[in-house]
């Protein structure tokens, strides 16, 4: 696990730089992973989201200072794609999180580009992102967070 985390922060992008791909991205009228034409419009609109986020969100007092004070260094890597709605509105937000704190080292890591990364962080057995991975100095896991998976069941109960 250890060698396949380094290999994915080897590859990673601070946020300046997954804007400067989002960016690059719509100006080429492109998208990551399976280039589709859908995939290519949501990475516009969320270019657009991540965009009017960074200008408009910000934490409050109480927030700031919590994250101020984090005593440990910890990497946060997210697993992320430019097409992806809930990443556009959760990776400002931990961005924000990550600039109130000195301890708090922001990557971005392509899930497509990353399978076998991403397939170690499944969420009920799926490759759903969001997925943030909080690591420690050692590269030891502290915890996880995944976008929510929608309920497959019509019923809204499992078999």
């Amino acid at each position: 696990m250890r060698e396949l985390l380094l290999h994915s922060l080897k590859n990673s992008l601070s946020y300046p730089e997954y804007m400067e791909l989002l960016e690059e991205l719509v100006e080429n009228k492109s998208t990551t992973g399976n280039l589709t034409k859908d995939r290519v419009n949501f990475t516009a609109l969320n270019f657009k989201r991540v965009q009017r986020l960074n200008k408009t969100i910000s934490l409050n007092p109480k927030q700031e200072e919590q994250f101020k004070y984090i005593e440990n260094r910890q990497t946060w890597l997210v697993l992320l794609e430019p097409w992806c709605a809930d990443g556009a509105q959760s990776i400002p937000v931990l961005n924000q999180i990550a600039e109130a704190s000195e301890n708090i080292n922001l990557r971005i890591v392509l899930r497509d580009e990353n399978p076998e990364l991403m397939d170690h962080f499944l969420t009920e057995g799926t490759r759903s992102i969001p997925k943030l991975i909080i690591l420690d100095e050692e590269l030891d896991v502290m915890t996880t967070w995944g976008a929510k998976v929608v309920n497959r069941y019509s019923n809204g109960h499992r078999p």
